[in-house]
């Protein structure tokens, strides 16, 4: 299983792939039309926090509504930019 992170805009992606260990590549996910992948779909999962940076952080009051699934355009452009660091 191969994680991939990427904070941006006070927001952090997180996405989960399978790995192709032959390729050396991960499994990309089925994408819906407007370029949402699906979670589940070949092992991926993915996740979308609220991210507070800086060493004042009270870890009790962040991360702890997940936001994907109300912001699938914030998703879709995460996950594309992920895409582009990963292949």
């Amino acid at each position: 299983m191969e994680r991939s992170s990427l904070c941006v805009c006070r927001r952090r992606y997180t996405a989960w792939f399978r790995w192709n260990g032959t390729a050396l590549a991960p499994i990309l996910p089925a994408l819906d039309s407007a370029g949402v992948p699906s979670n589940g779909t070949d092992g991926f999962f993915n996740e979308l926090f609220k991210y507070a940076p800086g060493p004042l952080v009270d870890y009790d009051s962040v991360e702890l509504e997940e936001l994907g699934a109300a912001n699938p355009s914030v998703v879709a452009k995460m996950h594309a930019t992920v895409l582009s660091l990963l292949l």
